[in-house]
């Protein structure tokens, strides 16, 4: 086995020039060559149209210059799932721009992705040792990471775009995560400007008001949401809505409007939290 490994390494470094490379960076390693050259069932390419990988990288090889063919290399292996490899490839990339911004930013996303995919293998351990008190650990850890993460490359962005509403919302979210309500207010109310985001962003503002107990604002923003909220499109967001804006006006005195929005979730889902049970005690308390 070990010949037959030396026998095809050598074809592929044959094939690609690479045995009179005299830099790194006009030739990877043979087991790196070796390792981004075979194809999906292990072994090497044959020539060019066997492996798209293979090609990519030979690209590469030909052009160490061209950033475009290693933007390529690194989108390949991105919907390949081999984001390792394309976190290395964009770092690459980014030194030979010279930082280019679009290049960063590619690279940002690949590590957010590696950061989601690991909180979800660890996610997968506890579902499968649910006593492994250090996978839990380990769950809250990755997870803190992550939003950490997404705060300090998304706050940049705001700064670079400061139109892209999208993104505010996004850092929003962020900011509840953590608690950070005061942030995340001002964040969601430019948001409200924008069509598609206005509803989310007004049933945001009303929890973040809510945490931040001014009622009286709470129940203002979910009023106007109610008003732009589709139930066919957000069921979820709708029932939502209705059940925070019946709690607010329930401790506000005010039990006949309560009454009305917890109808409103039982008429789409009849076991939505403890919304039956609260409208049975405003039923109860009025008689």
């Amino acid at each position: 086995r070990t010949k037959a490994m030396q026998v095809l390494t050598d074809n592929v470094i044959d094939r690609g020039g690479y045995e009179g490379a005299e830099t790194t960076r006009d030739a990877m390693a043979d087991e790196e060559v070796a390792k981004r050259l075979g194809t999906a069932t292990g072994g090497p390419a044959d020539g060019p149209g066997q492996s798209e990988e293979a090609d990519l990288v030979h690209q590469v090889r030909r052009e160490p210059e061209n950033v475009d063919h290693r933007l390529n290399l690194a989108t390949f292996y991105r919907k390949s799932g081999k984001l390792e490899e394309a976190a290395l490839t964009l770092k690459e990339a980014l030194d030979i721009s010279g930082g280019n911004t679009g290049i960063r930013e590619n690279l940002e996303d690949v590590e957010l992705d590696l950061l989601r995919q690991n909180l979800n293998l660890a996610r997968d351990k506890t579902t499968e040792e649910a006593d492994n008190e250090e996978a839990l650990r380990n769950v809250k850890a990755l997870n803190g990471e992550l939003i950490m993460r997404e705060i300090e490359i998304f706050s940049s962005r705001v700064e670079r775009y400061p139109n892209d509403l999208k993104m505010k919302f996004d850092l929003g979210t962020r900011f509840v995560k953590i608690k950070k309500y005061a942030q995340a207010i001002p964040l969601f109310q430019v948001c409200v400007k924008d069509n598609r985001l206005e509803t989310g962003a007004l049933a945001s503002l009303g929890k973040c008001f809510i945490a931040e107990k001014k009622g009286k604002l709470a129940i203002r923003q979910f009023e106007k949401a109610v008003e732009s909220i589709n139930q066919i499109d957000e069921p979820d967001l709708y029932k939502e809505i209705h059940y925070y804006l019946g709690r607010l006006l329930e401790e506000e005195g005010d039990k006949s409007t309560a009454e009305h929005h917890y109808t409103e979730v039982l008429a789409v889902d009849y076991e939505y939290k403890d919304t039956l049970s609260r409208m049975e005690g405003l039923s109860l308390g009025d008689d």
